[in-house]
C-alpha cells in the first residue's frame, strides 16, 4: 500500500469501511450519521471519487458483502 491522498467521509466518525468484491468501490459507514458513503476507486491512481449515492441506513454498524445467485443470497 501507498498513501495517495485524503478523502472526507462526510462525517466526523467513520465506523467501518470495505472494498467491494470487484475492487471498484469503497463504502464507508459513518458512526455519527445514518449513512453509507460510496466512493469509486480509480484503478490507475487509487484515488477515490464520490458517487453521490448515500443511502439512508438506520444505525449502520459494519459492512458485509453477500453473493446473490439463482434468486437467493448465499
Amino acid at each position: 500500500m501507498e498513501y495517495v491522498g485524503y478523502q472526507s467521509t462526510q462525517a466526523r466518525t467513520p465506523r467501518s469501511f470495505a472494498i467491494d468484491p470487484t475492487g471498484l468501490f469503497l463504502l464507508v459507514v459513518n458512526q455519527d450519521r445514518v449513512t453509507v458513503v460510496t466512493f469509486r476507486i480509480d484503478p490507475q491512481s487509487g484515488l477515490l471519487r464520490e458517487t453521490r449515492q448515500i443511502p439512508y441506513t438506520p444505525t449502520p454498524a459494519c459492512l458485509k458483502f453477500a453473493q446473490y445467485q439463482n434468486g437467493r443470497v448465499e
